[in-house]
């Protein structure tokens, strides 16, 4: 008994999806709840920075654009951005050259 239930659990911790890590700092997408219109409509909005990491894989978020106040959201619910870090540094790179120009 005690070897099928073995199996079982490394069968499970074989297919369990991993848990994604963030750190103060980083930039993310939150999964929008209420998706209307289309199938083609944006499944996850943002870019948000992450504030604050919190206990059971918790996070508190803020919205980099524009005002509001940070939300506290699960990890399920975020994705990371796709090198938004790397293009706003290269932005504020970009504008100090031509200024010095």
């Amino acid at each position: 008994m005690a070897e099928r239930a073995d199996k079982s659990k490394a069968k499970f911790d074989k297919t369990k999806a991993k848990v994604k890590r963030f750190e103060k700092g980083h930039y993310v997408l939150l999964k929008e709840p209420i998706r209307l219109g289309t199938k083609l409509s944006q499944k996850f909005g943002g870019p948000y920075e992450i504030k604050k990491v919190l206990p059971n894989d918790r996070y508190e978020v803020k919205k980099i654009t524009g005002r509001g106040r940070p939300r506290k959201v699960a990890h399920e619910n975020l994705r990371a951005a796709p090198d938004f870090g790397k293009q706003n540094e290269i932005a504020v790179s970009a504008c100090e050259v031509s200024s010095n120009n």
